[in-house]
């Protein structure tokens, strides 16, 4: 069992740029204890070696294991096989939005901050520990989560983020041609960014009206009715912001509940239930998120 759920790690460590031999703790077996880690209820390191290191072939000596994982080395061996992974999964996992035709040329993506304590030996800012924050964005075709960012400063807002990271590095890799729409909370709502993305690399947004803002209406544009996605969708507006920017609100009522919820794009061409069905998937960051820390019990830098 132990050898299919590795296969996709194989040889990946060896193909990174920063990849060093290390006989006494190899990259490869770095990899291997990593995911082990996750996988065990050992709540440190320490206890992780002591309960389960005799299981392993080589296992690290304490002082190694630990330098191991302060190394930027294998921080950078990590990355790249993490990346190798995520443009390798599209070949052997289920594709989640084949369904929806109109997404053909899409990549789709689901992105949010991630906050938990910080580590055990973390140093403390006025007599306390901070939160350790991170931006994740999830593949909503594969599940695959990709790291962007960390979070700098004491608790860096969303769209500072977002723009450290700069349009291209938001597209992820995705080849030219193909466009890139990034679902995010009302946290990462910035016209002119949005503007600057969409228009440097096609790159587009969809999040949820703020409740203060102010805008224009222009036009309610006809959809298909007859389409059972559509179901809820009770218009679909184009208007104009303060500033000039055109953008589109779809409104829809849960016919399930009777709420109602108006999301805020500048994609123009996707039928609106699509619009609505992503945003709905917006959630499925969250449920990785939770996974994380109750199922794996990840709560620590």
């Amino acid at each position: 069992m132990d050898q299919v759920f590795f296969q996709p790690l194989n040889g990946l460590a060896s193909t990174s740029a920063h990849a060093r031999p290390c006989p006494e703790f190899p990259d490869a077996d770095f990899l291997h204890l990593g995911v082990q880690r996750v996988l065990e209820t050992s709540p440190s390191g320490r206890g992780f070696l002591q309960e389960h290191g005799l299981r392993f072939a080589r296992p690290p000596g304490l002082a190694n294991y630990f330098a191991a994982l302060r190394s930027p080395r294998r921080r950078d061996v990590l990355r790249d096989v993490n990346l190798a992974l995520v443009a390798a999964s599209p070949l052997t996992l289920h594709d989640r939005l084949a369904e929806i035709p109109e997404l053909a040329h899409y990549e789709c993506f689901v992105a949010d901050g991630h906050w938990h304590k910080a580590a055990v030996h973390d140093p403390r800012h006025e007599d306390r520990k901070l939160a350790v924050g991170h931006f994740f964005s999830l593949n909503l075709r594969t599940h695959t989560l990709r790291h962007l960012a960390a979070a700098e400063g004491l608790h860096e807002h969303d769209m500072s983020a977002l723009k450290r990271i700069k349009p291209q590095g938001l597209r992820q890799g995705v080849p030219k041609g193909r466009r890139v729409l990034l679902v995010y909370d009302k946290a990462g709502i910035d016209f002119a960014h949005w503007k600057r993305c969409r228009q440097e690399c096609a790159l587009y947004f969809l999040s949820r009206v703020k409740e203060n803002m102010v805008y224009d209406w222009l036009e309610s544009v006809p959809w298909d009715r007859t389409d059972a996605r559509h179901h809820g969708v009770t218009d679909d507006r184009r208007v104009m912001t303060r500033d000039g920017h055109r953008r589109r609100i779809v409104c829809y009522t849960d016919p399930a509940t009777g709420t109602a919820y108006e999301f805020l794009t500048n994609e123009m061409d996707l039928p609106p239930g699509v619009i609505v069905e992503l945003y709905r998937r917006r959630w499925e960051v969250e449920k990785v998120y939770d996974e994380i820390k109750n199922k794996l019990g990840e709560q620590k830098a």
